[in-house]
């Protein structure tokens, strides 16, 4: 267990690789960088944490995240170990990177996150992905989806696209935008 509830001015908070099954962060309302990921955590409620720009939480049991009152959040990384159904990061505009692979999303709308450089979604039941408002995208791993499609045409930044068992021909896509992955898979 750990209790920081009395610790109101604390602004980084790493806890991560232990054995927590519950973390109140409710009253860390200046904490801008929190390092959770690989506890055991179901639930993490992180609406009064509205200053927060980074927070790591994966590898726990999360089914349910919500992000959206951490609307200057810029690195997110909710992936490996979770059960996540759904992730809205609409709200999360400023956010340059993502990670939530390995968790149960059949859909991810980045719509709204045009800074993004990086996107690891893999291992997930996605069954479409736009990633034409992403300009700025230079990494992208959508790996083992059901994906039918991707255009990656508007992304001429990316330099590394791991798209691999999906229900298209990757290595075509990669082909045509000369994509070599490099520094990558």
């Amino acid at each position: 267990s750990l209790d920081v509830s009395k610790n109101t001015a604390l602004t980084t908070l790493y806890c991560y690789g232990n054995k927590l099954t519950i973390l109140d962060v409710s009253k860390n309302t200046a904490l801008t960088t929190l390092f959770c990921w690989g506890n055991k955590l179901t639930s993490l409620d992180v609406s009064k944490n509205t200053a927060l720009t980074t927070l790591y939480c994966y590898g726990n049991q999360l089914t349910i995240l919500d992000v959206s009152k951490n609307t200057a959040l810029t690195q997110l990384y909710c992936d490996g170990g979770n059960k996540l159904t759904s992730l809205d990061v609409s709200y999360n505009t400023a956010l340059t990177e993502l990670a939530c692979s390995r968790n149960k999303l059949t859909s991810l709308d980045v719509s709204y996150n045009p800074a993004l450089t990086t996107l690891f979604c893999q291992q997930n039941q996605l069954t479409s992905l736009d990633v034409s408002y992403n300009p700025a995208l230079t990494t992208l791993y959508c790996d083992r989806n059901q994906l039918t499609s991707l255009d990656v045409s508007k992304n001429t930044a990316l330099t590394t696209l791991v798209c691999e068992d999906n229900k298209f021909d990757c290595d075509a896509i990669k082909s045509k935008y000369g994509i070599t992955n490099e520094g990558g898979e």
